[in-house]
């Protein structure tokens, strides 16, 4: 049975506001009391182990990561699950809004204000809830044993924090990423970067993504990222683009795609 303990924060960046977080243990991680582990910050952590109010589904981390330990290949993880507040979610994942999706942005927060708050959502992670995790729980803490990841939104704040902390996050994995709300300052902040060469970055999209932009747009952008990557990381086991044809936008596909980026980014 996977361990799972749920800590309680006040994200102090951002006025105090509430927080759940949730750390999925490997299941004999309190038997192995010698045994230190990567660790995976995930977004939107009320959706790792239970079912979307979304969607219906969950991302079943648990039963991934353990799936994968008994198959021998990997040999254990920590997922750190932060919990995500539907008032605060986009301005909490976003950092900079493309400028034609600002009419979009709008009529989802439903106001016409938005500011982007992912610059202190990141600070609270890597100031705070980092070394709390890694003075509290058995981590490899170097920067290749920590991974940031997340869907939709959450892919696009994963991007945003395995650039702007890359001497923290060694390895991303954005999902189902919403390039369309920051796509002109991320990919412009790649391509500006030189030392994406020693960090590894997972991206996916799927065949039957639907939102507020068109399928069409979503596979574009997914693809014309994925160029940019490979300028910057000319090494390809450092990269991984999947496209997923017969996905959509639910956690359903994240949980199916889940156990091939954390093959890829701690297996044996």
């Amino acid at each position: 049975m996977e361990k799972i303990e749920v800590l309680d924060f006040l994200i102090k960046e951002l006025g105090n506001r509430k927080r759940k977080v949730r750390v999925i243990l490997p299941n004999d991680y309190y038997q192995n009391i010698h045994i230190q582990y990567p660790v995976i910050y995930m977004h939107d952590g009320q959706n790792l182990v239970d079912p979307s109010g979304v969607s219906g589904y969950s991302w079943d981390v648990a039963k991934s990561i353990t799936k994968l330990v008994n198959q021998k290949i990997i040999l254990g993880a920590i997922i750190v699950g932060i919990d995500s507040d539907d008032t605060y979610r986009i301005p909490e994942y976003t950092n900079a809004i493309s400028k034609k999706a600002e009419k979009g942005i709008k009529k989802l927060t439903k106001s016409n204000l938005f500011l982007p708050e992912a610059h202190l959502y990141g600070k609270f992670i890597v100031e705070v809830l980092k070394p709390y995790i890694d003075a509290n729980y058995r981590t490899l803490t170097d920067r290749l044993n920590t991974a940031v990841a997340g869907s939709s939104c959450g892919g696009n704040v994963s991007l945003y924090l395995g650039t702007v902390y890359n001497e923290i996050f060694g390895i991303v994995g954005a999902f189902s990423p919403a390039y369309w709300i920051v796509k002109e300052d991320l990919f412009d902040r790649v391509k500006n970067k030189n030392y994406l060469e020693n960090t590894k970055i997972y991206h996916d999209m799927g065949g039957k993504e639907s939102g507020v932009l068109s399928l069409f747009t979503c596979v574009k952008d997914a693809k014309r990222f994925n160029q940019i990557l490979e300028s910057k990381i000319t090494d390809s086991k450092n990269r991984l683009f999947i496209f997923d044809k017969k996905a959509t936008h639910t956690e359903l596909f994240w949980q199916d795609r889940f156990p091939t980026f954390v093959s890829w980014a701690f297996g044996n």
